[in-house]
């Protein structure tokens, strides 16, 4: 039963580690965005 929990803390971590990545790439490209749109011209 252990051996479970442990499998399953560390594939929720995965998912975590996953979706933290995702949205620091989304605010980056949300970053870009707006200093696009900020530029003159």
């Amino acid at each position: 039963m252990a051996t479970d929990e442990k499998q399953d803390r560390e594939h929720l971590l995965g998912m975590v580690q996953t979706l933290q990545a995702g949205n620091a790439a989304l605010a980056s490209r949300a970053q870009a965005a707006e200093d696009e749109v900020a530029r003159p011209g």
